[in-house]
């Protein structure tokens, strides 16, 4: 009889234990090598840069990413660096995020560099923010009744001085769903204005209704930004 532990294959043979753990060291050393950082901006007051990793990395202590700007014309300089948090859910990818709070400069060439155990692995250089622009979620998200349906109102989330405060190049797409459906099955409406009216012919009676909305500027390219936060309400009338 064989001495040793059996497993699926049989006996445990070092040599295949030591296998393993070359090719789990060597998947390690390129996952590392190829990480790609993908970086967004408000187009207000921050940069968000975030990349998927192992749900056993720890973020702070294992990565840094560092944020250097320069003026093209006057040749200032700005730079941050930026310890990165976990972000762990059941719903969400293991990824370490960077967020960089600071004014967006105009005129500024932004370089991003990012460090693995001291060691640098990516990075990035932007001439121009607009091209990496992430509108902010619409807020305020408010329900009112109207002729033959409901009115669904929002913000867009900037304040008076931006660029982007009711740009008429934002485009906002808008979902709902009945409770008990899935998200993925909401009907979706279109519009350039910040409200929408939803037919009382189109929903359920008597039923809780959700809504949310997002929002996408072409003039700093087409990423939508996320979700707002849905807004719920019951209909009126009863089902016989």
């Amino acid at each position: 009889m064989a001495n040793g532990r059996t497993g699926f294959g049989g006996p445990q043979r070092p040599c295949l234990l030591l296998s393993v753990f070359l090719a789990c060291s060597l998947w390690h050393t390129i996952s590392s090598k190829d990480i790609q950082p993908r970086c967004f901006t408000d187009y207000d007051s921050e940069v968000v840069c975030s990349w998927e990793v192992d749900a056993s990395t720890d973020c702070p202590k294992k990565f840094l990413l560092r944020v250097a700007a320069n003026n093209r014309f006057s040749g200032q300089k700005k730079s941050q660096k930026c310890s990165p948090k976990n972000k762990r859910g059941l719903d969400v990818t293991p990824k370490c995020t960077c967020t960089i709070r600071s004014d967006v400069l105009n005129n500024f060439k932004y370089r991003f560099s990012l460090e693995a155990n001291g060691k640098e692995i990516w990075k990035m250089t932007i001439k121009d923010l607009r091209k990496i622009v992430k509108p902010r979620q619409p807020v305020n998200l408010k329900l009112e009744m109207g002729d033959g349906g409901y009115i669904l109102t929002w913000e867009d989330g900037y304040n008076e001085e931006n660029i982007l405060h009711k740009n008429s190049e934002t485009d906002y797409e808008v979902a709902f769903w009945q409770e008990g459906l899935p998200e993925d099955k909401a009907r979706k409406r279109m519009t350039t204005d910040m409200q929408l009216n939803i037919a009382t012919g189109s929903l359920m009676p008597a039923r809780i209704h959700f809504a949310k909305v997002r929002q996408k500027n072409y003039f700093v390219g087409d990423t939508w930004s996320d979700w707002s936060i849905p807004i719920s309400w019951r209909t009126d009338g009863w089902i016989g």
